[in-house]
């Protein structure tokens, strides 16, 4: 994944789920936006919700499988 996939990727998945979350961009895609150039056909990411339950999580699944 390059940058711009990167962005496309996020951008996407706020749109589907405009909840207030911290995510944490790790491996080869952080690598990436820090000008890295391993490649990678995947974003390992974690994600940390604000308030979360079990509902939120299962919308936020579904806006990630969409992106």
């Amino acid at each position: 994944m390059n940058p711009k996939e990167i962005e496309r990727f996020f951008k996407g998945v706020a749109k589907d789920f405009p909840e207030d979350a911290t995510v944490y961009l790790t491996g080869a895609a952080a690598g990436a936006l820090m000008g890295g150039v391993r490649p990678s056909l995947d974003v390992d990411f974690g994600v940390e919700l604000k308030g979360a339950n079990s509902k939120r999580w299962g919308q936020l699944t579904a806006a990630v499988e969409k992106n």
